[in-house]
Protein backbone atom coordinates (compact mmCIF):
# COMPACT_ATOMS: atom_id res chain seq x y z
CA UNK A 1 0.00 0.00 0.00
CA UNK A 2 1.26 3.45 -0.83
CA UNK A 3 1.82 6.04 1.85
CA UNK A 4 0.12 9.42 1.40
CA UNK A 5 1.89 12.44 0.07
CA UNK A 6 1.84 14.54 -3.06
CA UNK A 7 0.72 12.22 -5.87
CA UNK A 8 3.00 12.20 -8.90
CA UNK A 9 1.99 8.84 -10.42
CA UNK A 10 3.75 9.55 -13.72
CA UNK A 11 1.76 12.72 -14.33
CA UNK A 12 3.18 14.65 -17.26
CA UNK A 13 3.52 17.81 -15.20
CA UNK A 14 6.49 16.16 -13.47
CA UNK A 15 8.18 15.49 -16.81
CA UNK A 16 7.08 18.45 -18.98
CA UNK A 17 6.51 21.53 -16.80
CA UNK A 18 6.03 23.75 -19.89
CA UNK A 19 3.75 21.39 -21.78
CA UNK A 20 1.09 24.04 -22.51
CA UNK A 21 3.49 26.45 -24.16
CA UNK A 22 5.12 23.60 -26.10
CA UNK A 23 1.74 22.37 -27.36
CA UNK A 24 0.77 25.86 -28.53
CA UNK A 25 4.06 26.20 -30.38
CA UNK A 26 3.72 22.80 -32.07
CA UNK A 27 0.07 23.41 -33.02
CA UNK A 28 0.89 26.80 -34.53
CA UNK A 29 3.82 25.35 -36.47
CA UNK A 30 1.49 22.64 -37.82
CA UNK A 31 -0.96 25.38 -38.92
CA UNK A 32 -3.80 23.93 -36.85
CA UNK A 33 -6.43 25.86 -34.93
CA UNK A 34 -7.47 24.64 -31.49
CA UNK A 35 -10.72 23.37 -33.02
CA UNK A 36 -8.87 21.50 -35.78
CA UNK A 37 -6.53 19.90 -33.26
CA UNK A 38 -9.47 18.88 -31.10
CA UNK A 39 -11.14 17.17 -34.07
CA UNK A 40 -7.93 15.46 -35.16
CA UNK A 41 -7.12 14.14 -31.68
CA UNK A 42 -10.64 13.32 -30.53
CA UNK A 43 -10.30 15.64 -27.54
CA UNK A 44 -12.67 18.49 -26.77
CA UNK A 45 -11.77 22.09 -27.73
CA UNK A 46 -12.06 23.00 -24.05
CA UNK A 47 -9.45 20.36 -23.18
CA UNK A 48 -7.04 21.76 -25.79
CA UNK A 49 -7.55 25.27 -24.45
CA UNK A 50 -7.00 24.19 -20.84
CA UNK A 51 -3.83 22.31 -21.79
CA UNK A 52 -2.36 25.28 -23.62
CA UNK A 53 -3.19 27.78 -20.87
CA UNK A 54 -1.74 25.47 -18.20
CA UNK A 55 -5.06 24.97 -16.40
CA UNK A 56 -4.77 21.21 -17.03
CA UNK A 57 -1.88 18.80 -17.35
CA UNK A 58 -2.08 15.91 -19.83
CA UNK A 59 -2.89 12.48 -18.51
CA UNK A 60 -1.41 9.44 -20.29
CA UNK A 61 -4.66 9.07 -22.27
CA UNK A 62 -4.63 12.71 -23.38
CA UNK A 63 -1.01 12.48 -24.36
CA UNK A 64 -1.69 9.33 -26.40
CA UNK A 65 -4.49 11.14 -28.26
CA UNK A 66 -2.19 14.05 -29.10
CA UNK A 67 0.59 11.73 -30.22
CA UNK A 68 -1.75 10.35 -32.89
CA UNK A 69 -1.71 13.78 -34.56
CA UNK A 70 1.68 13.15 -36.14
CA UNK A 71 2.21 16.66 -37.51
CA UNK A 72 2.59 17.84 -33.92
CA UNK A 73 5.66 15.67 -33.38
CA UNK A 74 4.88 14.98 -29.72
CA UNK A 75 7.09 12.22 -28.35
CA UNK A 76 6.16 9.90 -25.52
CA UNK A 77 7.61 11.01 -22.17
CA UNK A 78 10.56 9.09 -20.90
CA UNK A 79 9.92 6.52 -18.19
CA UNK A 80 10.94 7.84 -14.74
CA UNK A 81 14.25 6.38 -13.66
CA UNK A 82 13.51 6.44 -9.97
CA UNK A 83 10.56 4.76 -8.29
CA UNK A 84 10.03 7.86 -6.19
CA UNK A 85 8.94 9.85 -9.24
CA UNK A 86 5.54 8.20 -9.34
CA UNK A 87 3.09 6.50 -6.99
CA UNK A 88 0.35 3.92 -7.54
CA UNK A 89 -3.22 4.96 -8.32
CA UNK A 90 -4.92 1.92 -6.74
CA UNK A 91 -4.53 1.16 -3.05
CA UNK A 92 -5.68 -1.54 -0.64
CA UNK A 93 -6.47 -0.50 2.93
CA UNK A 94 -4.43 -2.36 5.59
CA UNK A 95 -7.43 -4.32 6.91
CA UNK A 96 -8.95 -5.13 3.51
CA UNK A 97 -9.32 -8.92 3.34
CA UNK A 98 -11.87 -9.95 0.71
CA UNK A 99 -11.53 -13.67 1.42
CA UNK A 100 -12.15 -13.27 5.16
CA UNK A 101 -15.13 -10.94 4.60
CA UNK A 102 -16.59 -13.31 2.01
CA UNK A 103 -16.30 -16.19 4.46
CA UNK A 104 -18.06 -14.09 7.09
CA UNK A 105 -20.86 -13.44 4.59
CA UNK A 106 -21.29 -17.15 3.87
CA UNK A 107 -21.20 -17.96 7.59
CA UNK A 108 -24.01 -15.46 8.31
CA UNK A 109 -26.14 -16.81 5.46
CA UNK A 110 -25.76 -20.35 6.78
CA UNK A 111 -26.71 -19.45 10.33
CA UNK A 112 -30.22 -19.69 11.74
CA UNK A 113 -30.91 -16.06 10.75
CA UNK A 114 -29.92 -12.59 11.89
CA UNK A 115 -28.45 -9.38 10.51
CA UNK A 116 -26.72 -9.37 7.14
CA UNK A 117 -24.23 -6.48 6.93
CA UNK A 118 -25.17 -4.51 3.81
CA UNK A 119 -21.56 -4.02 2.73
CA UNK A 120 -21.41 -7.83 2.26
CA UNK A 121 -23.89 -7.45 -0.60
CA UNK A 122 -21.19 -5.90 -2.72
CA UNK A 123 -18.60 -8.57 -1.96
CA UNK A 124 -20.75 -10.98 -3.96
CA UNK A 125 -19.72 -10.21 -7.54
CA UNK A 126 -23.10 -11.08 -9.05
CA UNK A 127 -24.92 -8.88 -6.49
CA UNK A 128 -22.55 -6.01 -7.26
CA UNK A 129 -23.31 -6.49 -10.95
CA UNK A 130 -27.06 -6.47 -10.23
CA UNK A 131 -26.64 -3.19 -8.37
CA UNK A 132 -24.68 -1.67 -11.25
CA UNK A 133 -27.41 -2.69 -13.68
CA UNK A 134 -30.06 -1.05 -11.49
CA UNK A 135 -28.05 2.17 -11.22
CA UNK A 136 -27.52 2.19 -15.01
CA UNK A 137 -31.24 1.77 -15.77
CA UNK A 138 -33.18 4.52 -17.51
CA UNK A 139 -35.62 4.63 -14.61
CA UNK A 140 -32.87 5.24 -12.04
CA UNK A 141 -31.22 7.86 -14.23
CA UNK A 142 -34.48 9.69 -14.87
CA UNK A 143 -35.85 9.56 -11.33
CA UNK A 144 -32.62 10.08 -9.40
CA UNK A 145 -29.31 10.80 -11.09
CA UNK A 146 -30.52 13.48 -13.51
CA UNK A 147 -32.36 15.31 -10.74
CA UNK A 148 -29.54 15.67 -8.25
CA UNK A 149 -28.88 19.39 -7.56
CA UNK A 150 -25.16 18.97 -8.24
CA UNK A 151 -24.74 22.37 -9.90
CA UNK A 152 -25.84 24.13 -6.72
CA UNK A 153 -23.52 21.95 -4.64
CA UNK A 154 -20.63 22.68 -7.03
CA UNK A 155 -21.26 26.41 -6.62
CA UNK A 156 -21.15 26.13 -2.83
CA UNK A 157 -18.01 23.96 -2.86
CA UNK A 158 -16.29 26.49 -5.14
CA UNK A 159 -17.34 29.35 -2.83
CA UNK A 160 -15.93 27.45 0.15
CA UNK A 161 -12.64 26.65 -1.57
CA UNK A 162 -9.48 27.57 0.29
CA UNK A 163 -7.53 27.87 -2.97
CA UNK A 164 -4.96 25.27 -1.88
CA UNK A 165 -6.34 22.28 -3.79
CA UNK A 166 -9.30 20.01 -3.15
CA UNK A 167 -9.28 16.28 -2.37
CA UNK A 168 -12.66 14.63 -2.95
CA UNK A 169 -13.05 11.45 -0.87
CA UNK A 170 -15.98 9.48 -2.31
CA UNK A 171 -17.09 6.95 0.33
CA UNK A 172 -19.05 3.90 -0.80
CA UNK A 173 -18.66 5.18 -4.33
CA UNK A 174 -20.68 2.52 -6.19
CA UNK A 175 -20.50 3.16 -9.94
CA UNK A 176 -18.85 6.55 -9.34
CA UNK A 177 -20.92 8.36 -11.94
CA UNK A 178 -22.47 10.99 -9.68
CA UNK A 179 -19.17 11.81 -7.99
CA UNK A 180 -17.52 12.09 -11.41
CA UNK A 181 -20.31 14.42 -12.58
CA UNK A 182 -19.67 16.64 -9.56
CA UNK A 183 -15.94 16.80 -10.30
CA UNK A 184 -16.71 17.67 -13.93
CA UNK A 185 -18.91 20.56 -12.79
CA UNK A 186 -16.22 21.84 -10.43
CA UNK A 187 -13.64 21.89 -13.23
CA UNK A 188 -15.74 22.92 -16.22
CA UNK A 189 -18.29 25.28 -14.68
CA UNK A 190 -16.61 26.52 -11.51
CA UNK A 191 -13.14 26.69 -13.08
CA UNK A 192 -11.53 24.92 -10.13
CA UNK A 193 -8.17 23.25 -10.62
CA UNK A 194 -5.80 21.05 -8.60
CA UNK A 195 -8.39 18.39 -7.79
CA UNK A 196 -7.85 14.81 -6.69
CA UNK A 197 -10.57 12.16 -6.55
CA UNK A 198 -10.23 9.23 -4.12
CA UNK A 199 -12.87 6.56 -4.79
CA UNK A 200 -13.40 4.17 -1.86
CA UNK A 201 -15.54 1.04 -1.95
CA UNK A 202 -15.51 -2.37 -0.29
CA UNK A 203 -16.44 -4.15 -3.52
CA UNK A 204 -13.64 -5.04 -5.97
CA UNK A 205 -16.24 -4.79 -8.75
CA UNK A 206 -17.29 -1.29 -7.71
CA UNK A 207 -13.71 -0.09 -7.27
CA UNK A 208 -12.85 -1.26 -10.77
CA UNK A 209 -15.97 0.14 -12.46
CA UNK A 210 -15.91 3.52 -10.70
CA UNK A 211 -12.21 4.04 -11.35
CA UNK A 212 -12.48 3.22 -15.05
CA UNK A 213 -15.47 5.54 -15.47
CA UNK A 214 -13.83 8.46 -13.64
CA UNK A 215 -10.43 8.03 -15.32
CA UNK A 216 -12.03 8.02 -18.79
CA UNK A 217 -14.51 10.83 -18.15
CA UNK A 218 -12.03 13.16 -16.43
CA UNK A 219 -9.16 12.48 -18.81
CA UNK A 220 -7.65 15.76 -19.97
CA UNK A 221 -9.07 17.85 -17.12
CA UNK A 222 -6.00 17.57 -14.91
CA UNK A 223 -7.82 15.62 -12.17
CA UNK A 224 -5.83 12.89 -10.46
CA UNK A 225 -8.00 9.81 -9.82
CA UNK A 226 -7.26 7.12 -7.21
CA UNK A 227 -9.08 3.86 -6.48
CA UNK A 228 -9.21 2.65 -2.87
CA UNK A 229 -10.40 -0.82 -1.85
CA UNK A 230 -11.54 -0.60 1.74
CA UNK A 231 -14.36 -0.22 4.25
CA UNK A 232 -15.73 3.22 5.16
CA UNK A 233 -16.35 1.86 8.67
CA UNK A 234 -12.56 1.65 9.03
CA UNK A 235 -11.38 5.05 7.78
CA UNK A 236 -8.76 5.48 10.50
CA UNK A 237 -6.79 2.53 9.16
CA UNK A 238 -6.52 4.13 5.69
CA UNK A 239 -3.68 6.68 5.83
CA UNK A 240 -4.83 8.74 2.85
CA UNK A 241 -8.19 9.19 4.59
CA UNK A 242 -7.00 9.85 8.13
CA UNK A 243 -3.52 11.37 7.79
CA UNK A 244 -2.29 14.68 6.40
CA UNK A 245 1.37 15.01 5.51
CA UNK A 246 3.10 18.36 5.77
CA UNK A 247 2.95 18.68 1.98
CA UNK A 248 -0.82 18.19 1.88
CA UNK A 249 -1.84 19.82 5.17
CA UNK A 250 -3.28 22.91 3.47
CA UNK A 251 -5.42 20.95 0.99
CA UNK A 252 -9.15 20.98 1.64
CA UNK A 253 -11.20 17.77 1.64
CA UNK A 254 -14.73 17.06 0.48
CA UNK A 255 -16.17 13.77 1.75
CA UNK A 256 -19.17 12.43 -0.16
CA UNK A 257 -21.75 9.74 0.64
CA UNK A 258 -24.14 9.65 -2.32
CA UNK A 259 -26.77 7.14 -3.36
CA UNK A 260 -28.35 6.35 -0.01
CA UNK A 261 -25.16 5.00 1.60
CA UNK A 262 -25.63 7.20 4.66
CA UNK A 263 -29.16 5.86 5.21
CA UNK A 264 -27.77 2.41 6.07
CA UNK A 265 -25.32 3.50 8.79
CA UNK A 266 -25.83 1.40 11.90
CA UNK A 267 -24.68 4.09 14.37
CA UNK A 268 -24.68 7.63 12.97
CA UNK A 269 -23.23 9.26 16.08
CA UNK A 270 -20.18 7.00 16.20
CA UNK A 271 -19.55 7.14 12.44
CA UNK A 272 -19.78 10.91 12.02
CA UNK A 273 -17.63 11.43 15.11
CA UNK A 274 -14.97 9.16 13.58
CA UNK A 275 -15.15 11.06 10.30
CA UNK A 276 -14.74 14.35 12.14
CA UNK A 277 -11.57 12.96 13.71
CA UNK A 278 -10.19 12.35 10.20
CA UNK A 279 -11.18 15.80 8.93
CA UNK A 280 -9.76 19.26 9.54
CA UNK A 281 -11.67 22.50 10.18
CA UNK A 282 -13.04 23.79 6.89
CA UNK A 283 -13.34 20.34 5.26
CA UNK A 284 -16.70 19.62 3.64
CA UNK A 285 -19.13 16.68 3.80
CA UNK A 286 -21.86 15.96 1.23
CA UNK A 287 -24.62 13.60 2.40
CA UNK A 288 -27.41 12.16 0.27
CA UNK A 289 -30.37 11.08 2.46
CA UNK A 290 -34.01 10.05 2.21
CA UNK A 291 -36.35 12.66 3.64
CA UNK A 292 -38.96 11.55 6.17
CA UNK A 293 -42.47 11.59 4.70
CA UNK A 294 -44.12 11.74 8.13
CA UNK A 295 -43.22 12.48 11.74
CA UNK A 296 -41.11 9.85 13.45
CA UNK A 297 -43.20 7.79 15.85
CA UNK A 298 -46.47 8.39 14.00
CA UNK A 299 -46.93 4.80 12.83
CA UNK A 300 -50.22 5.37 11.01
CA UNK A 301 -48.93 8.42 9.15
CA UNK A 302 -45.71 6.68 8.12
CA UNK A 303 -47.63 3.64 6.84
CA UNK A 304 -49.91 5.93 4.85
CA UNK A 305 -46.99 7.92 3.39
CA UNK A 306 -44.46 5.20 2.56
CA UNK A 307 -45.27 3.33 -0.70
CA UNK A 308 -43.08 0.32 0.16
CA UNK A 309 -45.08 -0.28 3.35
CA UNK A 310 -48.25 -0.33 1.26
CA UNK A 311 -47.09 -2.17 -1.86
CA UNK A 312 -43.95 -4.04 -0.83
CA UNK A 313 -40.41 -3.80 -2.22
CA UNK A 314 -39.70 -3.29 -5.96
CA UNK A 315 -39.07 -6.52 -7.86
CA UNK A 316 -35.62 -5.30 -8.97
CA UNK A 317 -34.55 -4.92 -5.35
CA UNK A 318 -35.97 -8.31 -4.43
CA UNK A 319 -33.86 -9.96 -7.14
CA UNK A 320 -30.76 -8.06 -6.03
CA UNK A 321 -31.14 -8.88 -2.34
CA UNK A 322 -32.19 -12.51 -2.79
CA UNK A 323 -29.24 -13.34 -5.07
CA UNK A 324 -26.58 -13.81 -2.36
CA UNK A 325 -28.98 -15.94 -0.30
CA UNK A 326 -29.80 -18.29 -3.16
CA UNK A 327 -26.13 -18.53 -4.15
CA UNK A 328 -24.57 -19.01 -0.69
CA UNK A 329 -27.21 -20.28 1.75
CA UNK A 330 -27.13 -24.08 1.56
CA UNK A 331 -30.64 -25.52 1.22
CA UNK A 332 -32.37 -22.20 0.44
CA UNK A 333 -35.24 -22.78 -1.97
CA UNK A 334 -37.31 -19.60 -2.01
CA UNK A 335 -36.89 -16.05 -0.77
CA UNK A 336 -39.67 -13.53 -0.12
CA UNK A 337 -39.49 -10.12 1.51
CA UNK A 338 -41.44 -7.98 3.88
CA UNK A 339 -40.68 -4.47 5.08
CA UNK A 340 -40.90 -3.62 8.76
CA UNK A 341 -41.11 -0.15 10.25
CA UNK A 342 -38.89 0.99 13.12
CA UNK A 343 -40.82 4.12 14.04
CA UNK A 344 -38.07 5.73 16.14
CA UNK A 345 -34.33 5.90 15.57
CA UNK A 346 -31.28 7.33 17.33
CA UNK A 347 -31.36 10.51 15.26
CA UNK A 348 -34.32 12.69 16.32
CA UNK A 349 -36.98 12.91 13.61
CA UNK A 350 -35.86 9.75 11.83
CA UNK A 351 -37.39 6.34 11.26
CA UNK A 352 -36.23 3.16 9.56
CA UNK A 353 -37.60 0.68 7.03
CA UNK A 354 -36.04 -2.77 7.42
CA UNK A 355 -36.02 -5.25 4.54
CA UNK A 356 -36.49 -8.73 5.99
CA UNK A 357 -35.72 -11.75 3.81
CA UNK A 358 -37.86 -14.78 4.63
CA UNK A 359 -36.02 -17.90 3.41
CA UNK A 360 -37.82 -21.20 2.85
CA UNK A 361 -35.36 -24.06 3.40
CA UNK A 362 -35.33 -27.51 1.82
CA UNK A 363 -35.98 -29.14 5.22
CA UNK A 364 -39.21 -27.17 5.64
CA UNK A 365 -37.84 -24.63 8.14
CA UNK A 366 -37.81 -20.86 7.71
CA UNK A 367 -35.02 -18.38 8.34
CA UNK A 368 -35.14 -14.60 8.46
CA UNK A 369 -32.35 -12.14 7.69
CA UNK A 370 -32.33 -8.36 7.96
CA UNK A 371 -30.80 -7.58 4.55
CA UNK A 372 -31.15 -3.83 4.22
CA UNK A 373 -32.09 -0.85 6.33
CA UNK A 374 -33.26 2.43 4.86
CA UNK A 375 -33.44 5.39 7.21
CA UNK A 376 -35.41 8.56 6.54
CA UNK A 377 -34.58 11.85 8.24
CA UNK A 378 -36.02 15.19 9.13
CA UNK A 379 -33.17 17.12 7.51
CA UNK A 380 -33.13 20.03 9.96
CA UNK A 381 -33.08 17.70 12.96
CA UNK A 382 -30.32 15.66 11.30
CA UNK A 383 -28.24 18.82 10.86
CA UNK A 384 -28.79 19.73 14.53
CA UNK A 385 -27.78 16.20 15.53
CA UNK A 386 -24.52 16.44 13.56
CA UNK A 387 -23.42 19.82 14.93
CA UNK A 388 -22.18 18.57 18.35
CA UNK A 389 -20.32 15.85 16.43
CA UNK A 390 -18.27 18.50 14.62
CA UNK A 391 -20.31 19.26 11.48
CA UNK A 392 -22.07 22.57 10.75
CA UNK A 393 -24.75 22.97 8.09
CA UNK A 394 -24.10 24.97 4.93
CA UNK A 395 -27.03 23.96 2.71
CA UNK A 396 -29.99 21.60 2.40
CA UNK A 397 -30.85 20.96 -1.27
CA UNK A 398 -34.11 19.04 -1.70
CA UNK A 399 -34.91 17.06 -4.84
CA UNK A 400 -37.34 14.39 -6.14
CA UNK A 401 -40.45 15.74 -4.34
CA UNK A 402 -42.50 12.63 -5.20
CA UNK A 403 -39.86 10.46 -3.50
CA UNK A 404 -38.18 13.08 -1.33
CA UNK A 405 -34.42 13.13 -1.10
CA UNK A 406 -31.94 15.77 0.04
CA UNK A 407 -28.31 16.66 -0.30
CA UNK A 408 -26.84 18.14 2.88
CA UNK A 409 -23.59 20.05 2.56
CA UNK A 410 -21.82 20.22 5.93
CA UNK A 411 -18.53 21.78 7.03
CA UNK A 412 -16.13 20.63 9.72
CA UNK A 413 -16.27 23.11 12.60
Amino acid sequence: MSTPGTPKHGHVSTLHPNFGASLTKKRTAAKLSQLQLARASGLSPRTIKRLETGHSQPTPGTLAALQKVRVLGINAPSVPKHAGEFAPQCWLSPNYDVLSMSRDMVEVLNSSGGVFEQTHLYLDGAAADDYLKMSASHRYKQSFRDRLPLRRIAELVAQSSTGHGLDVHALGVGDGQTETNLIHLLVDNMDMSDLRLYMLDISPVMVNESYRHAADRLDGLGVVVFALAGDFYDLRSIPVMSYRSAASSSRQRLYTMIGGTASNLADEAAWFRELAACAAPGDLLLLDVRVARAAAGDVAAIHAAEPSLQHGPPSSHEAWLSGPILRHCRGAQKVTFRIELVAYNKVPGSYELDWIAVVQMADGTTREYLMLRGKSYDTKQLAEFLRPLGWGLKEIALYCPESPQALLLMQRL
